[in-house]
């Protein structure tokens, strides 16, 4: 997978520690003390329309007058075309429709920003910072939408443990025509989505509330290093043990003892070992700084692979405002099963196998 942010890319934030460290990933998030359209000129107006085509010998040569194509502010495509009457809401519509939703909320715009050479656009808003499982919590909330052929809207919920920078994601909705309603692709219909936007926020609330009262109980409930192991497994094994598969056990093991907030020893700390493994490490490469490993993390925690698999960990576990020990259970009972049947090779470089 490709790490999909660029140097076209820009991203604006409130300089708050958790998020990015309040710089934004390698250096490219840049703080900004009020979120208006002049701020985010350069963020918001990025894209246009142009008649779709292809470049030979550098010179743009129109392939159809039925057909536009999403370009970048220098007018050169870079999407897939799509009809002419096919119309999306330009950035700048959708970020203020996002800052009118949250009116009488407790979320307040932090960051802005594009991915995947401006072909996608987000905005975040974080609400008030909470207390759970020792732990300080910000709950956002957000706006993604990607620029492309398919133009989908997104809201997406998401925490974030302020100690370790971990987000984990909580629901993902999208804005189309199941509800009844026009769907965003058309920029004159787009102010109908306002309700919608607000429904999707006072939900957040709500999940965000849920998922407080769910890892509270996870704190209260002690886990021993061997049964952690085993969960571990359980969760992230196939049908067997790899040794790829022990050495991100390994370290998520090593993660549920030490990594920031966590001391090993309840079902709170076995999660945020989790979150923080997706929200770092899982991407692969040299996590010990390269450009292009940070890149590539960042776009998979927040926008791809690594999120969803957070989202579906913390369902399982935590959903619905509850501590899923059933679920719990059958990972380790999974995970014990996996090391019995593995290669003995294999398991003894396993901890505590």
């Amino acid at each position: 997978m490709s790490h999909k942010i660029t140097d076209r890319d820009e991203v604006r934030l409130a300089k708050i520690p958790e998020l990015f460290e309040g710089i934004g990933w390698h250096g490219k998030g840049i703080p900004t003390e009020k979120f208006s359209l002049e701020t985010l000129k350069r963020i918001l107006f990025s894209h246009t329309y142009c008649p779709a085509g292809i470049l030979v010998n550098e010179k743009f040569i129109e392939v159809s007058g039925e057909k536009y194509a999403v370009a970048t502010d220098d007018s050169l495509p870079i999407s897939g075309a799509v009809g002419k009457d096919w119309d999306t809401p330009q950035n700048q519509e959708l970020f203020e429709l996002f800052r009118e939703a949250l009116g009488g909320s407790a979320y307040k715009i932090v960051s802005c920003g594009t991915i995947d050479n401006r072909t996608e656009f987000f905005v975040d808003a974080k609400g008030e910072v909470q207390k759970a499982a020792n732990r300080d919590i910000s709950p956002y909330v957000a706006l993604h939408r990607s620029f492309g052929g398919i133009g989908k809207i997104r809201v997406c919920g998401h925490s974030r443990i302020v100690q370790c920078g971990n987000t984990t994601a909580l629901f993902i909705r999208e804005a189309d025509s199941s509800d009844g309603l026009i769907s965003t692709k058309n920029t004159k219909f787009v102010k109908t989505r306002l309700p919608w936007l607000q429904t999707q926020i006072e939900l957040a609330h709500g999940v965000q509330g849920e998922f407080i009262r769910a890892l509270n109980d996870a704190q209260n409930e002690k886990v021993d290093e061997t049964t952690a192991v085993s969960a571990f497994v359980g969760v992230m094994a196939s049908e067997n043990l790899s040794n790829r598969t022990v050495n991100r056990v390994n370290r998520l093991y090593e993660l549920f003892n030490v990594g920031e907030g966590n001391n090993g020893e309840t079902i709170a700390d076995w999660h945020s070992a989790i979150t923080d493994y997706y929200t770092h490490e899982s991407s692969g490469g040299d996590e010990n700084n390269t450009v292009s490993f940070r890149d590539k993390q960042f776009y998979s925690s927040e926008f791809g692979t690594a999120r969803n698999r957070k989202a579906e960990i913390t369902s399982e576990l935590l959903g619905d405002g509850e501590l899923h020990l059933d679920t719990f259970g059958e990972w380790i009972e999974r995970g014990r099963q996996i090391i019995d049947g593995s290669s003995r090779e294999v398991v003894k470089n396993l901890v505590y196998s």
